[in-house]
């Protein structure tokens, strides 16, 4: 199946209008939007690209990543806003970020020669363990925690950290292997636990 030409303006879930691509990957596409539905608020909607709404294991993935987000409800984590799979596109609205990521971030000021105070990298930290220690409680590990999906705020503003991308994440059953990753190693290397590596239940 070819994907279509995602447009500026398209409306998708008769309630979302696109407004400008913020990101692609390999699987999908997020774009800034409206929400006709409240007031127009600026929103975050990612969408699977065409060719994988037949691939079980993709949607699998696709509809875990909606569930997870719905479930975690915590000022650190990127909020769930709505999620569709049935409908013309397979799609997830979520909480639109003003920021940058954490390795923007890193990267600005090493060029700028500023580099974060150990109060700040103290408290970015806490805010980490926070939003990731309450992933835990609801049995969800996150697989893929890294800097590039860490939002904070840009200079001048209210600071704030956000976890984001909850794509590989993993809904924890006791201390089972989920049976569709048996042997396969998620994430990227440099973040990832030795048991993740190894192919090892992850607590």
């Amino acid at each position: 199946m070819a994907d279509r030409q995602i447009v500026r303006g398209e409306l998708i879930g008769d309630r979302f209008v696109l407004d400008s691509p913020l990101g692609k990957g390999a699987f999908g596409a997020v774009w800034k939007a409206t929400d006709r539905q409240n007031g127009d608020a600026i929103v975050a909607v990612k969408l699977l690209f065409d060719k994988y709404r037949q691939d079980k294991k993709m949607m699998g993935r696709f509809l875990q990543e909606a569930k997870i987000l719905a479930r975690l409800q915590h000022p650190g984590i990127a909020r769930s806003i709505a999620w569709d799979a049935e409908g013309p596109d397979a799609y997830l609205a979520m909480e639109y970020i003003e920021g940058e990521t954490l390795d923007q971030k890193f990267e600005g000021n090493s060029r700028d020669n500023s580099p974060i105070p150990k109060e700040g990298i103290a408290w970015i930290c806490d805010q980490l363990c926070a939003a990731i220690s309450h992933a835990h409680q609801q049995n969800v590990v996150h697989r893929d925690l890294k800097p590039r999906n860490v939002m904070v705020n840009k200079r001048g503003a209210r600071p704030f950290v956000k976890v984001l991308d909850f794509g590989i994440a993993k809904i924890l059953v006791g201390s089972e292997i989920d049976p569709t990753t048996v042997g396969r190693v998620l994430g990227a290397l440099l973040y990832s636990s030795p048991e993740q590596i190894c192919c090892k239940p992850i607590d």
